[in-house]
């Protein structure tokens, strides 16, 4: 309902109090039956969808809301359409008579664009989070790359040393198994010489003893050739101790020479593989880089077995420099 807010004219009988009432079809009362005149005056007027509120001599509009809601639609009128009330459970007016409510229809398409308008941030969002998922992404794979390449760079160049190293001593070891052959060779010499002296000194002896038993005496030829015949033996058994040590570490040579030679083509392999790796640009299959014990060697390991190998073959090469030099 509304109200017209106005000053009345006093003077007007169809603005005024009494003039109103007259025209109401009321007459005059007499005085002392008359109502007491009231501070507050509802007027309504069929033309106009308001109601005039006088109020000591002034009109006032006010806009009721009783039985409309904040659109400013009764809700008896829709009812008589069809339309019932809002309902309690979803919020929303429930369409009974096929009619729809304007105001549910605007409502609904403000709650659409406000979806859609929270859909496109969450959707700028998600893309900038992407975006900057995709630059630190990049940024660390740039950098992981750098530093495999300097790993690869660093291992390529101290498996490079590695590998000087074997071949040197593996040269080295050739050398020295070289000489021991020829130093065997030598001592097999030596010692088939000593064999025929001493053959020869038995000899001379078994002959001395034919001489008569008057003659037999120890004198100094007896004296020589059992001098000779001691030194002999001696140097025969020194001979044979150093063929023999000789042999037995030829034989330790050749093992520690072959354990260097596996040691140097795995270190050539290994350097080939990471120069093929420092090459490599794009991955072709799958591959399992996990650490495993069984299969993989630490790297202190990796290179202190290379080292103790090494240093085992020099001390190997030292013990047949002197036994060429006992020799």
């Amino acid at each position: 309902a509304a109200y017209t807010l106005h000053r009345p004219d006093l003077s007007c009988p169809r603005t005024s109090p009494a003039g109103q009432a007259r025209s109401l079809g009321h007459s005059r009362a007499p005085r002392q039956h008359r109502r007491p005149r009231p501070s507050l005056v509802f007027v309504k007027t069929p033309s106009l969808p308001k109601k005039r509120l006088f109020l000591f001599g002034t009109a006032i509009h006010i806009h009721m809301s009783y039985m409309h809601d904040s659109h400013g639609v009764n809700l008896r009128n829709l009812q008589s359409v069809g339309c019932d009330e809002m309902g309690a459970t979803r919020g929303k007016y429930r369409n009974v008579g096929g009619f729809r409510p304007t105001f549910d229809w605007e409502s609904e398409s403000k709650e659409e664009v406000k979806l859609g308008a929270s859909i496109k941030n969450v959707s700028a969002t998600l893309r900038r989070q992407s975006q900057e998922v995709e630059a630190f992404a990049t940024t660390k794979i740039k950098a992981s790359e750098d530093r495999v390449a300097e790993a690869l760079r660093s291992r390529m160049g101290k498996l490079g040393q590695v590998r000087d190293l074997l071949q040197g001593e593996v040269l080295r070891t050739d050398v020295a198994m070289t000489k021991m052959a020829l130093n065997h060779e030598k001592t097999s010499r030596q010692l088939a010489k000593q064999k025929l002296a001493l053959d020869l000194n038995q000899r001379r002896l078994l002959v001395r003893e034919t001489r008569p038993p008057r003659e037999t005496t120890h004198d100094e030829v007896q004296a020589s050739l059992v001098a000779q015949h001691r030194a002999l033996r001696a140097n025969i058994d020194s001979l044979s101790r150093c063929a023999a040590t000789n042999a037995r570490d030829t034989g330790k040579l050749a093992a520690d020479r072959a354990g260097l030679a596996a040691d140097l083509g795995d270190k050539a392999a290994a350097l080939d593989v990471d120069a093929g790796l420092y090459a490599t640009t794009n991955a072709t299959r799958q591959v399992h880089g996990a650490m495993q014990k069984a299969t993989t060697t630490y790297p202190h390991k990796w290179l202190g077995s290379s080292e103790d190998e090494m240093r085992r073959v020099q001390a190997r090469q030292g013990g047949a420099g002197r036994v060429r030099g006992a020799v």
